[in-house]
C-alpha cells in the first residue's frame, strides 16, 4: 500500500497503466479504490483522497483546471466550484457535467504549460484575460 500511496503522493494523479509501470498491481490499485483508500476519479485514473475537489471536478469532466479556475488553485482569485474552467483537447467530444455544475471550456490545439492538476500559471492568466474581454467585464 505504502507504494500506491507514495506513487499517488508524486504524481498527484495517476493512470492503471503508470502504476502498473511502477511494478504496483493493477488489482491491488482497483482493489484499494473499491476499498476506498483511494479515489477512482474516472475509468482508469486514481488519485489520494484530499485531492483538491476542483481537480477532481475537471478531471472527471475530462480535463484539468485552466483560466480563472487554475488561478483560483494557486489562491490568485476566489474558488467558485459550480462554475469550473477547464482545459480540454481540441479533439475531444465526450463529457461528463454534473447536473448543477456551469462549465467553460478552454479548447486546446496543444498542450499548454502545468502539471495534471491545471495549465501553468501564465497561460492562466491569458486564459482569463480573454475570457473577462468576452464576457464584457
Amino acid at each position: 500500500m505504502n507504494k500506491l500511496l507514495s506513487a499517488l503522493q508524486r504524481l498527484g494523479i495517476a493512470s492503471l497503466r503508470e502504476l502498473v509501470g511502477l511494478g504496483i498491481d493493477a488489482e491491488f490499485v482497483v482493489m484499494a479504490a473499491r476499498y476506498r483508500r483511494i479515489v477512482r476519479v474516472r475509468k482508469g485514473w486514481f488519485a489520494l483522497h484530499g485531492t483538491e475537489p476542483s481537480v477532481l471536478a475537471a478531471w472527471k469532466i475530462g480535463g484539468r483546471l485552466a483560466c480563472v479556475s487554475a488561478l483560483a488553485l494557486q489562491g490568485l482569485v476566489d474558488s467558485d466550484l459550480t462554475h469550473l474552467h477547464v482545459e480540454v483537447p481540441a479533439q475531444a467530444s465526450r463529457f461528463r457535467v454534473g447536473q448543477n455544475q456551469r462549465v467553460t471550456f478552454h479548447w486546446a490545439r496543444r498542450t499548454l504549460g502545468g502539471d495534471r492538476a491545471s495549465v501553468e500559471l501564465g497561460a492562466a492568466l491569458i486564459q482569463a484575460s480573454r475570457c473577462l474581454r468576452r464576457a464584457g467585464t
